[in-house]
């Protein structure tokens, strides 16, 4: 078994949509972080689509902060995590983990 280090990187648009799309290997999600790059506070809505889209957190990020999501968690061959943001283009994302080959 090997372990590969991933990042991924982008935008959140203002429709439900995967920022990671369905893994064809398992992964381990170390940590989240989304900046708000716009000049009014935005709203971000994260679920967890593993066949069935489950809502993580919906949390507001103040004008040029950073929310960080820290909690490690498991994904299986399919799972996607979808996100969308109150406004396109205003909110940048970096999603850090390993990947499990």
């Amino acid at each position: 078994m090997a372990t590969t280090v991933k990042r991924y990187a982008g935008q959140v648009t203002n429709s439900k949509a995967d920022i990671l799309s369905a893994v064809t290997n398992a992964h381990i999600i170390h940590s989240m972080l989304f900046h708000n790059v716009d000049g009014s506070s935005r709203t971000l809505t994260l679920w967890l689509n593993d066949g069935t889209s489950r809502q993580m957190i919906s949390v507001s990020i103040n004008p040029d902060e950073t929310y960080s999501y820290d909690f490690k968690f498991n994904m299986e061959s399919g799972d996607a995590i979808e996100a969308q943001a109150s406004v396109s283009s205003a909110i940048n994302f970096w999603l850090s983990g390993v990947e499990i080959t």
